[in-house]
């Protein structure tokens, strides 16, 4: 469902924000493409980056995020 996976996204981005860990995996348990952040501008990575949340940044590039994008 998309409305659905929407939510996700949105979780995902706040929970890369603040680095909660434990949601973002939760998340990505669900959904593991939401690593790659497909369809925004601003990937889960590079927010988990910009904010510093390095145990996120290491999560979702085991989970297949590009470190590209």
């Amino acid at each position: 469902d998309g409305e659905v996976l929407e939510s996700h996204k949105r979780k995902l981005e706040l929970s890369c924000r603040t680095g909660d860990v434990m949601t973002v995996k939760k998340l990505l348990d669900c959904e593991p493409a939401l690593a790659k952040g497909a369809g925004s501008s601003v990937s889960p990575l590079m927010w988990s980056a910009y904010f510093g949340h390095l145990g996120v940044v290491r999560m979702l590039l085991e989970k297949g995020a590009d470190p590209n994008h």
